[in-house]
């Protein structure tokens, strides 16, 4: 048997990581150990600013999340309101990125934008809803020429 051969035991299997987030599109990542998988879950926990305090239980969650998807070929764990969904990789489909910083960061900010989407503002922008143009409500992402603006109003104390 060939190196090539050799079918994936538990210490050599790879796995394709979709994060699920209701507001968000499905991020999909490689994570080649269990290690990449636990550091993967902490960062899903940071991105949305929750504190891992038991560090045991999330290890054992983790685990749990690879022996579903080593058994049954997808394992879930939801962590906040991201459900992350683990499957055995197809060496087949090609390669994935792996999460790393950048993909921390690029996902911590997605949320942040969501969240004040969500409440009205605008995340492209970074406006809250009510820092948005008084005249026309739109954020700093559209034109204004049309807007007419409320005269300046004298601040001189005479």
């Amino acid at each position: 048997m060939t190196d090539d051969d050799t079918p994936p035991t538990r210490e050599n299997r790879m796995y394709d990581v979709t994060l699920q987030h209701p507001t968000l599109d499905e991020r999909v990542y490689a994570c080649r150990t269990g290690g990449e998988l636990r550091t993967l879950a902490y960062g899903v926990a940071r991105a949305q600013g929750q504190a891992v305090t038991d560090d045991r239980q999330m290890i054992i969650d983790v685990g749990q999340l690879r022996s579903q998807a080593d058994i049954d070929d997808v394992g879930l764990l939801t962590i906040g309101d991201i459900t992350i969904k683990a499957e055995p990789a197809d060496p087949a489909a090609g390669s994935r990125p792996r999460f790393d910083r950048n993909a921390l960061v690029d996902l911590t900010t997605a949320l942040d934008d969501a969240e004040l989407e969500a409440a009205g503002g605008c995340g492209g922008c970074g406006l809250e809803a009510d820092q948005m143009c008084a005249d026309c409500g739109r954020c700093n992402c559209n034109r204004h020429d049309s807007c007419t603006r409320p005269a300046a109003t004298s601040t001189d104390p005479r």
